[in-house]
């Protein structure tokens, strides 16, 4: 039987969920160019529901097992770290943003602190959001603040104790889906 998560874990696993979250309500998404102008913003808005639905879910799985009482304290911890975080958005490209989130994300997966699995709430709405940004990349000098940004927002989770390298990866990979 596996261990109990711990309250820092279960605030790792939230983090990414809850940032996706707040880019995604910044209304990050433009409607794709090569639609019509009503079929673009119906995409968007489709996707864009989507989204809150699958980062919604994401965010209450490592809540799931908790009592109603311990479940709203680890909730306010959380929205107290990522408030911080969504507090230095301010002013700052959304596109510019969907991208710090993807090399902050990519560089959980890569150092082994977060496992994202294909399939799970999180995995989808990862998978939906690149091709909405993706454009950013072709541009070196966005590209640049983006993972500048990435380091950054690393840096202050790490200060305040988070996705410190762990013996085992904690986090992305719990999901109630089997």
């Amino acid at each position: 039987m596996p261990r109990p998560l711990s309250d820092r874990q279960r605030i790792e696993i939230a983090i990414p969920c809850r940032l996706y979250f707040a880019l995604v309500l910044m209304g990050a998404f433009e409607p794709n160019p090569k639609a019509a102008p009503e079929e673009g913003r119906r995409e968007v808005q489709q996707a864009t529901t989507r989204l809150k639905t699958l980062l919604a879910q994401a965010n209450d799985e490592p809540l799931a097992d908790l009592t109603p009482k311990d479940r709203g304290k680890i909730t306010r911890r959380i929205e107290r770290v990522t408030d911080a975080a969504v507090h230095d958005w301010d002013g700052l490209c959304a596109l510019r943003v969907a991208m710090a989130l993807h090399f902050f994300l990519e560089t959980l997966i890569e150092r082994g602190i977060l496992v994202l699995w294909e399939g799970t709430p999180m995995g989808e709405a990862v998978s939906m959001q690149h091709p909405m940004f993706e454009r950013g990349f072709e541009e070196p000098t966005l590209e640049h603040a983006a993972r500048k940004q990435a380091r950054r927002l690393m840096e202050r989770y790490q200060a305040a104790g988070f996705y410190l390298d762990p013996v085992q990866p904690t986090a992305l990979e719990v999901s109630v889906h089997a």
